[in-house]
């Protein structure tokens, strides 16, 4: 290639060609030049060739050629900018492999879930017995490393995660892996937020008991703890969502429904949401039209019953002379109101966080006249 004694410039660099005659730059000084320059291909990490033999253009300093400046691959080697993998990342992959090799190693199903968004979950898990695929699925979220250990065993934060771990679909199961003991540990986070929700009291962090160790020894009787938590769980939504399609309405997970049949096989449907005043009546009877109801509308006959205060929306004479018992207007026999009785004394805690006068709070889906509200 002949070059010109005239200046060439490109994209904004000024550039002389090398005499035939000058002697080779060495080729650290020649490196350092470009790399000052903020030339890309002076820099070990890129793809291009570089400028070598007698094609070789010196690079003019900044004063010379005016603005050149200096690209990424320079800012990087100059400040040591190189990205690096957190170690925190490096001690959870170790844990999922460690409990991925565990399952499979016993021919369970595991499936990694991508790593690159924060779903609270790190693997799905189907369970196999004598070689068969089953139904029975769970969703682990893995955690490594020591900063995880309390004095009960270790903790793996909720955070944003709490209703979809309680309320999804598929359970969820928290592994903990301990580099100093090279163990795993587990807990049914689904089980403890759902029993923190029944207790009125907000779960913040799943425990994970340092007695609870998943191995060799122990992997069998998880699976059938697993399994026979997934067939609860599985059945429960089932019944719900049959339920729902028989009265005509869509019950949350998180929902308290309680059914049952009185003897004129008529069904009814108790219907209690977290944290609403009332529930709410579905009786066949009335083409499944809901009707708001609280212990203070259920009047039974004979005066004040013990407990939650029932009947005290009625006066004291018509509570003890009252023929028949009756709720939200709806006369009911005494089987009935017996039933709905313990229904409120079991979803108690579910009205708990109610405010004070607020009966039919907005975004219930029922207005105080008992129709579904769009």
């Amino acid at each position: 290639m002949t070059l010109s004694a005239e200046r060439l410039s490109v994209r904004g660099s000024t550039f002389l060609p090398v005499p035939e005659d000058r002697p080779a730059i060495p080729a650290e000084l020649r490196r350092r030049v470009l790399v000052k320059a903020g030339h890309r291909c002076a820099i070990p990490t890129c793809r291009r060739h570089p400028v070598e033999g007698q094609d070789a253009l010196v690079v003019l300093p900044t004063s010379v050629s005016g603005g050149w400046h200096a690209g990424r691959h320079q800012r990087a080697e100059e400040e040591g900018a190189l990205t690096k993998i957190p170690k925190g990342r490096r001690m959870e992959q170790a844990a999922v492999n460690a409990l991925r090799s565990l399952f499979q190693s016993y021919d369970h199903v595991v499936e990694e879930i991508s790593g690159q968004n924060d779903y609270g979950e790190d693997l799905f898990v189907t369970f196999t017995n004598a070689g068969r695929v089953t139904n029975d699925v769970i969703k682990v979220q893995v955690k490594g490393g020591a900063s995880w250990r309390r004095s009960y065993g270790y903790a793996v934060p909720v955070r944003q995660h709490g209703d979809t771990w309680s309320n999804g679909n598929v359970p969820v199961f928290c592994v903990v892996f301990d580099p100093g003991t090279e163990q795993l540990y587990w807990a049914n986070a689904t089980e403890q937020l759902r029993r923190g929700v029944r207790e009125g009291r907000q779960v913040r962090t799943v425990k994970v008991p340092a007695t609870a160790v998943l191995d060799d020894t122990t992997l069998t009787l998880f699976v059938d703890t697993a399994r026979a938590y997934v067939g609860g769980y599985r059945g429960r939504n089932a019944v719900l969502a049959h339920l729902g399609e028989m009265a005509g309405v869509v019950f949350s997970p998180s929902d308290h429904v309680l059914h049952w049949v009185n003897e004129y096989e008529e069904q009814l449907i108790f219907w209690q949401r977290p944290g609403e005043s009332h529930a709410t009546l579905l009786h066949s009877d009335l083409d499944w039209d809901p009707v708001p109801i609280t212990p203070g509308k259920l009047l039974i006959p004979g005066g004040s019953p013990p407990g939650l205060k029932f009947g005290e929306d009625f006066p004291e004479d018509l509570r003890r002379m009252a023929p028949f018992p009756v709720v939200g207007g709806i006369i009911l026999n005494m089987p009935e109101a017996l039933w709905l009785a313990s229904c409120f004394s079991a979803t108690e805690w579910a009205r708990r966080e109610a405010e004070s006068g607020a009966s039919f709070p907005t975004g219930t889906g029922i207005d105080e006249s008992g129709t579904v509200a769009p």
